[in-house]
């Protein structure tokens, strides 16, 4: 696992996943990372065509976008709200640990 060849100073650099390097540093372990030039992976949510569930849908759709849920997400693991306004709902400097924090740097600025 890359972790482990970071740890082990087997290798000096590497490009791992943001969580496991976060739960990393919180057990003492001499590293740290750089959000430049992260890569920043999405998902999508669809209905497909046909769908009989649509309404049911659209209601889990709009359930996973509220911003407090994602708030809460994006407080229990390292991973950054597509909803801005989810910051909001976090505690004070967790946003400064998430790829999508007003402070990580962007392609436009």
């Amino acid at each position: 696992m890359s972790i482990d060849l970071l740890t082990s100073n087997e290798v000096d650099f590497g490009a791992v996943a943001g969580g496991p390097v976060q739960k990393t540093i919180e057990t003492g372990e001499p590293i740290d990372f750089t959000w430049n030039q992260a890569l920043v992976g999405n998902d999508f949510l669809i209905i497909p065509k046909g769908s009989k569930q649509v309404e049911a849908s659209m209601k889990f759709i709009s359930h996973c976008m509220d911003p407090e849920v994602q708030g809460a997400f994006s407080t229990n693991y390292y991973m950054g709200p597509s909803n801005l306004k989810a910051f909001d709902f976090m505690p004070k400097g967790r946003e400064d640990l998430l790829c999508t924090g007003p402070k990580v740097p962007t392609l436009d600025g």
